[in-house]
């Protein structure tokens, strides 16, 4: 057991709400192999894919007593390579409104 904030818990990686909706966003996209767009923390790069499923950095299944966040999305970019991020590295893009659903069918002004 461990004290957070004066409460005993069972892990020392407390699991927030906002972690939870974190997520449920990530969770929902790879489920449903939903369009998505992020920003790339390093390089500021916007990039466009495919979520698919959440595994290991090799893309085998998740196991089951292993932390989800420590578990990686598989996403296939518009260009067909496959990236695996972690998905604790993209829970503050989904707070931060970095990663998101996008619909690709969608026009704007610029596009048309």
């Amino acid at each position: 057991m461990c004290v957070h904030n004066g409460h005993m818990t069972t892990t020392e990686n407390v699991l927030t709400m906002a972690d939870l909706t974190a997520l449920e966003t990530i969770s929902r996209a790879a489920i449903t192999c939903a369009r998505i767009a992020w920003v790339d923390r390093v390089t500021g790069r916007i990039n466009y894919g495919t979520a698919r499923s959440i595994g290991d950095e090799n893309g085998n299944f998740l196991r089951r007593d292993k932390d989800v966040r420590d578990g990686f999305l598989r996403i296939t970019t518009r260009g067909g390579w496959e990236h695996f991020v972690r998905v604790r590295d993209l829970m503050p893009l989904v707070h931060s409104g970095h990663f998101a659903e996008y619909d690709w069918r969608l026009r704007t002004c610029a596009t048309e």
